[in-house]
């Protein structure tokens, strides 16, 4: 099933399933998508909530350093570029 044919409730439903420890695959198993479905809807998720944050929270400051911050998400950032 394509992800843009899919109602906001099993949208819902199949970012839930990673959360609560289910991996990529046995997700889309459960809910009949393909795996790349399945993170695809997590990336876009993660990036709404990266507009979100963005526009909400501001003007904080932080006692780390930035190259600390930015040690501590280069993982996170090498496996996003991957997905493209």
């Amino acid at each position: 099933m394509d992800m843009n044919k899919l109602h906001n409730a099993l949208r819902a439903q199949i970012l839930r399933s990673p959360y609560e420890g289910m991996g990529i695959r046995p997700t889309a198993r459960l809910f009949n998508v393909r795996p790349h479905t399945v993170m695809n809807l997590m990336v876009r998720a993660g990036e709404h909530c990266g507009m979100l944050h963005d526009t909400h929270i501001h003007g904080l400051h932080s006692p780390t350093s930035r190259s600390t911050k930015c040690g501590a998400w280069s993982g996170l950032t090498s496996i996003a570029a991957r997905m493209r």
